[in-house]
């Protein structure tokens, strides 16, 4: 045998064993998924290293443990992916934190806010490296496709509590932000695409809908068909959050599959119906027009892709299996964008599919009723939903498989009737106003599930994520080594209660220490010092935003205080539970709470003492004659360099970190340990 014959047989006896794993797309799909989301963990240099290890272990394990072995090659392949798209890409990028540069790029994305304010997202080049780059700043009035050119000073993406930008951003390739420091040119004004057209006719439903129904019935109508949750108020989006039904306000697959089935039904009258190809180019085609107007979210993509396999399977006379083309789908995503790991649409969107798809059948193998088998689906969707959640909201609802159950059949008449008005070019007033009547039923239901603050549970704790997905691995990897649901349910009870033990041991460990937290939407800050059940929130302005991410706090507010009045919020803040509440434009006083620590108030500031340590909350433009520990900084300032240095937290996204010993923490959530 020759050296070329003997290498290639050689490789076909080690992965040979691996054409006999079950479900093969699934353990790819997922097992890459599993590699990128580490390899985001640890670092391009940690994901290198994963490569360097997996990949030995699985060619060892191919004969004995050939799904075991499967699992480690993709999550290898991962993490190799990860490191090259880091080196590549993402660090040349990240290298051009805060040069001032004249972009050119063209609008890949855009999205509207009050004030005539747009983010616009351009796909530009920096330094021989295309990246994604967005900005916030004047409405120019252009749109997709448009070729634009500014000045503009970039900067790094950073995670907070309220809003993780970084990781909503780098999802979709964007890997910079940019304060823009002139005005927005457009250079090229795009020729009309049917990308561009469908996306313009999405904006006109989007009008349609909220000129019938304005308010929350609106705002909950465009968040489920559309999943623009900008629209709805405050006060509903902390409701959504508390009862757990987050998940009905992301486009998912299920608007796909009842498009699907309605092509299906309407070609079953039609000679077409026996004619396989036809049919299904028909519906790849309605598929694809509905993916670019759904916005082409991660989670309509994965839906989208997922019904292409399933129906492109039926011209091979080939069932579908849902698990394996719920791991292709993932696959094939994360395969051209691979921080899509991140986001949180798709995560959740994966996890509710899992749930309906694979752990709820697997639950109805004997014949049961209609009914049964929608309330195990909707339970199922809620508990898999549950860990991701938990991830990306530092919290889950005790709630969720409750209202997700109750409000199921309101949601799938309210998103049937929605689908019809837009195949009617949204002349069909009959399906609007039925869509509207569920809407309304579904705000009072969310209202009165949301209304049980103590069902929400915090879960703000940084080893938190960690060990949901090191659990998530241990279980799937026993369940792929066993075979056996017994011992996977076993698995999966002991990693929930091991968190429960570590939540109860930190909690002791913490009993007695005052938290400080720093928290900020871009333009409004708050800061939040918690010890045990005492509670003190301090906002520098009575923000919308800032409202809603108050009032999820676990616990009643022992003091909230209103350091200034800016978007006419105030009366909000005023029905939030709390035993003392200081409006704005209160007089300067001294507030003993609870004995654990003090606030003085005085013209727009306010200092916080907990034993020796101080920490000072003032507009940006103040001078502060007494020295903090740590200052919190609100409001624009032209010459920072007035300042003070010692340890500063600005909470103004029009300001940066650039001297030394300061943090920015706009977009960064910053949070301190004090006292004793």
């Amino acid at each position: 045998m020759k050296g070329g014959d003997k290498a290639a047989a050689t490789k076909s006896r080690h992965f040979a064993p691996l054409l006999k794993v079950r479900n093969k797309a699934a353990v790819a799909g997922f097992s890459y998924f599993a590699g990128l989301l580490v390899s985001e963990c640890v670092g391009v240099v940690g994901a290198a290293f994963m490569c360097a290890v997996l990949v030995p272990f699985a060619l060892a394990a191919a004969r004995g443990l050939p799904a075991v072995s499967a699992a480690l090659l993709f999550s290898g392949a991962g993490a190799l992916v990860s490191a090259v798209y880091g080196v590549n890409t993402v660090m040349p990028a990240l290298s051009s934190d805060g040069r001032s540069v004249a972009l050119t790029g063209v609008i890949t994305d855009k999205k509207e806010y009050p004030g005539d304010l747009a983010a616009y997202t351009v796909k530009t080049e920096i330094d021989g490296v295309f990246v994604k780059v967005q900005t916030l700043t004047q409405d120019v009035a252009a749109k997709y496709g448009d070729t634009v050119a500014f000045e503009a000073k970039l900067y790094v993406l950073r995670d907070n509590g309220l809003f993780p930008e970084r990781s909503y951003n780098y999802s979709r390739g964007i890997l910079l932000g940019a304060q823009a420091r002139s005005a927005v040119e457009i250079k090229k004004t795009a020729a009309e695409t049917p990308v561009g057209s469908i996306r313009k006719y999405s904006g006109y439903i989007r009008g349609k809908i909220m000129a019938a129904f304005p308010g929350d019935t609106g705002g909950l109508l465009c968040a489920v068909f559309l999943g623009d949750t900008s629209l709805m108020s405050p006060e509903l989006d902390s409701a959504i959050r508390i009862s757990g039904t987050s998940h009905y306000t992301a486009v998912s697959g299920l608007h796909l599959t009842l498009i699907s089935h309605f092509v299906l039904l309407g070609t079953g009258l039609t000679p077409l119906r026996n004619k396989r190809t036809a049919k299904f180019l028909l519906l790849l085609g309605i598929i694809v027009v509905f993916t670019v107007f759904f916005d082409m979210s991660k989670s309509v993509v994965r839906a989208a892709l997922m019904l292409v396999v399933c129906y492109g399977g039926e011209l091979f006379m080939r069932r579908g299996c849902v698990f394996n083309s719920l791991g292709f789908a993932l696959g094939l995503i994360l395969l051209f964008e691979p921080y899509a790991c991140l986001d949180a649409g798709l995560i959740l969107s994966v996890a509710g599919t899992f749930g309906v798809g694979v752990v709820a059948p697997a639950l109805t193998r004997r014949r049961v009723s209609r009914l049964s088998e929608t309330l195990v689906a909707a339970c199922c969707a809620s508990l898999c939903v549950l860990p991701a959640a938990a991830i990306y909201f530092k919290g889950m609802s005790a709630l969720s498989p409750v209202t997700s159950v109750v409000l199921a059949p309101f949601f799938s008449v309210a998103a049937v009737a929605l689908i019809l008005f837009a195949a009617f070019g949204g002349h069909g007033g009959i399906f609007l106003f039925a869509a509207g009547v569920m809407s309304q039923a579904m705000t009072r239901i969310i209202e009165f599930f949301g209304g049980f603050k103590p069902a929400w549970v915090n879960l703000d704790y940084a080893f938190v994520p960690f060990w949901v997905i090191f659990a998530a691995l241990a279980v799937g990897a026993v369940r792929l080594v066993y075979k056996d649901a017994a011992k996977t349910a076993k698995s999966a009870v002991l990693s929930v209660c091991a968190l429960a033990v570590m939540i109860c041991s930190y909690n002791a460990f913490a009993a007695g220490r005052t938290y400080v937290e720093v928290r900020s939407d871009g333009t409004a800050g708050w800061l939040v010092a918690r010890r045990g059940n005492t509670l003190a929130v301090v906002a520098t302005a009575d923000s919308p935003k800032a409202y809603a991410e108050i009032n999820a706090l676990g616990g009643d507010i022992t003091l909230l205080c209103l350091l200034g009045s800016a978007n006419n919020a105030a009366t909000l803040y005023e029905g939030l539970p709390c035993v003392k509440y200081v409006p704005p434009g209160s007089p300067g006083a001294l507030y003993d709470i609870s004995g654990d620590f003090t606030l003085e108030t005085r013209e727009g500031e306010a200092t916080l003492t907990v034993g020796d340590y101080t920490v000072a909350l003032s507009p940006a433009k103040n001078p502060r004659a007494a020295r903090a520990d740590l200052v919190v900084a609100y409001g624009r300032v032209k010459n920072r360099r007035e300042m003070n240095s010692e340890t500063t937290v600005y909470v103004n996204r029009g300001m940066d970190a650039l001297d030394a010993g300061e943090i920015n923490a706009y977009y960064g959530n910053a949070k301190f340990i004090v006292g004793g």
